[in-house]
């Protein structure tokens, strides 16, 4: 038997396994519970982030394909140029996209916002 500690609720208990962690099944599944939530939770903010992006821009595509803003507009509207969720390269230029819709900038100031879907 072997002396080891809970990492979920510090009690000290008696492991018949020597690769036993938890008490019992209960605290295993809480502390996976526990940590899957923190993950969860820290994702969502990134992720809520990266969604007001998209529909900041995809509101100033509208109708249109792509569009032309500049960089004080774009903060103005509360546009994140730290967060996006993958890059995509059309016509030899990096998009930094938010799903379905891409930014990237083409003069000082000013960048180029389109809809990516159309160039499938």
């Amino acid at each position: 038997m072997n002396i080891q500690t809970d990492p979920y609720t510090e009690e000290v208990f008696f492991a018949p396994r020597s690769n036993q962690k938890f008490a019992n099944r209960d605290n295993q599944v809480a502390y996976n519970n526990e940590l899957a939530k923190d993950r969860r939770d820290y994702l969502n903010k990134i992720d809520a982030i990266i969604h007001r992006n998209w529909e900041i821009l995809l509101g100033l595509l509208g109708d249109h394909i792509t569009t032309i803003k500049s960089t004080e507009y774009l903060k103005g509207c509360g546009y994140d140029f730290m967060f996006f969720n993958h890059l995509r390269e059309i016509e030899g230029h990096f998009y930094f996209a938010s799903y379905d819709v891409g930014i990237r900038e083409v003069a000082h100031n000013n960048y180029k916002i389109i809809n990516l879907m159309s160039y499938e």
